[in-house]
């Protein structure tokens, strides 16, 4: 787990190892040191410094979710998305079925809002369920309406104001 280090802008060699040169040498000599693990540096040249410190644990951890991810992509099998599309649509039906359920639930609420027992008024949960899902399902569809060829564009457009009209009448009922 080495840290991608890119080409120096000093010396113009590739360092394996620390990042920092010895500068009482003329021309500078890059550092042969090897840097603390998930650091750039090693502990003379700044590796012991409480800002690298962190960002070496931080890059230890993103290396080590990064192996994880590709150890469970190649052993499920994992062969990428062919149809950007249908997965817009299948996301887009998803919450359009999530904002009518909200819908639902919120037609069958009493009150909209409550006392809290601070003494405060706030609005039921519901609500905001059903208003994110369907901002969400929007979003969708105007992705679809973007992406779409011409011809299928004027169907999504058509499912788009079915879909309002949809959510209308949810949140009339």
């Amino acid at each position: 787990m080495a840290v991608d280090i890119p080409d120096c802008p000093v010396c113009g060699e590739h360092h394996t190892r620390c990042v920092a040169h010895r500068s009482r040498i003329l021309p500078p000599v890059a550092c042969q040191r090897w840097p603390r693990r998930g650091e750039k540096a090693c502990k003379t040249h700044g590796g012991n410094a409480p800002a690298a410190v962190a960002a070496g644990v931080r890059r230890r951890r993103e290396m080590a979710l990064e192996a994880d991810a590709a150890a469970l992509l190649a052993t499920d099998g994992y062969k990428g998305v062919r149809d950007p599309l249908s997965v817009i649509e299948q996301a887009c039906a998803q919450a359009v079925a999530r904002a009518e359920a909200a819908g639902e639930r919120v037609n069958a609420l009493t009150e909209v809002r409550y006392q809290s027992t601070m003494g405060t008024e706030q609005l039921r949960s519901e609500i905001g369920i059903m208003e994110r899902a369907q901002a969400e399902a929007v979003k969708y569809a105007e992705l679809l309406i973007k992406y779409r060829p011409d011809s299928e564009a004027n169907q999504t457009r058509s499912l788009m104001a079915d879909l309002a009209d949809r959510l209308d009448r949810a949140r009339t009922d």
